[in-house]
Order: structure tokens, then sequence, then C-alpha cells
């Protein structure tokens, strides 16, 4: 949580700089409507499924499942529709940067939300990643914000310290739906 209260700083400082806001539930596929209440994943009426990622093993040990990368390229195009095929795999940013303002959302912050598989497993044979192996699926928060550089003075780096464990009786358990 302490990684918190300075996004929330960040964003009430800048809130005129950025007001509109896009929301990606990032799913392997489409994301697909639901009617099941009793789902986990029920977010609005939307189910997305769950994308997979690994350990990266110099990154993680037995408390820590460091994956590296969160996001790929396509997910910074991920709001913007009807876009061809060619656009939505662009990995080079500066591409990335003229596809989202010719589309008009050059100043549109995103907030991506990964659906992570607690299964995920390796695509193929690797020496530097490993299996996922979690109790339960993972989210994965990824901040986007357009427009900025960590040499401007609207931009701060925020990294959460995971070294200190918070042990799980800590936290309540909540029946909470989305509505």
């Amino acid at each position: 949580m302490a990684a918190l209260k300075p996004l929330i700083e960040w964003v009430e400082k800048n809130q005129t700089n950025y007001s509109n806001w896009s929301v990606v539930l990032v799913s392997k596929g489409n994301v697909s409507e639901t009617k099941q209440l009793s789902s986990n994943w029920n977010i609005h009426g939307y189910h997305p499924n769950s994308v997979s990622r690994t350990r990266v093993k110099n990154l993680s040990n037995e408390t820590i499942a460091g994956i590296g990368a969160l996001r790929s390229p396509a997910d910074l195009l991920a709001d913007i529709e009807g876009l061809t095929n060619k656009e939505k795999s662009t990995p080079q940013r500066d591409l990335v940067k003229k596809i989202r303002s010719e589309h008009g959302y050059k100043d549109v912050p995103q907030l991506l939300i990964d659906r992570i598989d607690k299964d995920s497993q390796l695509a193929k044979n690797s020496t530097k990643r490993a299996p996922l192996n979690l109790v339960e699926d993972a989210i994965g928060i990824n901040i986007v914000l357009p427009g900025a550089s960590r040499s401007t003075n609207n931009v701060k780096y925020i990294a959460n310290d995971l070294t200190e464990q918070v042990e799980e009786d800590e936290f309540e358990e909540e029946d909470t739906q989305w509505n």
C-alpha cells in the first residue's frame, strides 16, 4: 500500500492534464460478457480470460514471482477500435504514440488490468523462466501515462517494494461483487 500514496498524490496534482482514462481488461482473446454474479472475475458484466505469464528465475524466489514485463505492446493499443492487425502488432514505441495520436488517444492515460493465470506454463523450454505456480490467479496493474518521460516534471517513478510480505490473516474476507 505504500506505493499508492505517491500515485494518488500524482493523480490529484495532474487531474486537469489527464481527465479521461481508458480502462482495459487485458484478456487472452476477447473479453466475454457474463451473467454469473458468483464469478470472481465478473467485472461489470465482463469476464476477462486469463493471460499467461511465467517466472523469470533470477527475479523470483519462494515468496516473489518476478515475471519481468507485464504488458505487451499490443496492450497499449487495446482501447482503440478499428485498428489493422499490422497496427495492433507494432512493438515500436514511436509508432504506438503515433497511432494513439492519429486516433485521438494522444492524451488518454490507460489503466491496464491483467488477470494472470496461476497455472501459467512455459510455451517452450527455457533456462531463464519457470512455470508461475501460484495458489490463485494474480492481478497485474499497469498505468500508462501519455506524453511523459522521466525527465519531465509531471512524471514520478513509483515501484512497490515486495520484500515485506503481508501475512494472509491480516486481510478480512469480503464478499465483494462488481456492479
